[in-house]
Parts: C-alpha cells; sequence; structure tokens
C-alpha cells in the first residue's frame, strides 16, 4: 500500500505541474490578494456581509456548498464544497 502511494503522489504532482501554466505573482497580485483578503476579514468584524453568500444545494446523488461574492455588480461562485448525499 505505501509503495503505490509513493508512486502516486510524484504522478499527481507531475500532472499538476504539466496541466497549469507557470507564471510568477507579481507585486501587483500580492497586493490584489491581500486587498481581498482584508476586504472579507474587515467586512466580516464590521458586520458588512454585502459582498457574501452561502448557498447549500440538494442535488440527487451529492450537496453542494457553494460560496459566493458580488464582483462588478454581479454575483459569482468562487468555491464549491461537496459531499455524496448519506445513503
Amino acid at each position: 500500500m505505501v509503495s503505490g502511494f509513493r508512486k502516486t503522489i510524484p504522478l499527481g504532482f507531475g500532472c499538476l505541474i504539466l496541466a497549469a501554466p507557470l507564471s510568477a505573482q507579481t507585486a501587483a497580485d500580492s497586493s490584489a490578494i491581500r486587498a481581498a483578503a482584508l476586504d472579507y476579514i474587515e467586512g466580516w468584524y464590521e458586520g458588512d456581509a454585502g459582498r457574501a453568500a452561502s448557498v447549500r444545494v440538494d442535488a440527487t446523488g451529492w450537496i453542494d456548498y457553494m460560496h459566493l461574492a458580488e464582483v462588478d455588480g454581479r454575483w459569482v461562485i468562487i468555491n464549491v464544497l461537496w459531499e455524496t448525499r448519506p445513503r
């Protein structure tokens, strides 16, 4: 079992490396990421939830938990966490 696991990890990382284009994070990227994180946490502490929503979707075989944010006047999904429906 361990030897199979050791073979899977490098293969998985290799696929990720080949699938994603490589680019360095710029100073502007770092600044934008920091601003987004601060906007989120400051909104949390100020009780301003106008930029965020969570939605639960009950599908036939699974349950989706979606996190949304309003961007440029439009709601967009920023994350989906899912689980299979208990049987």
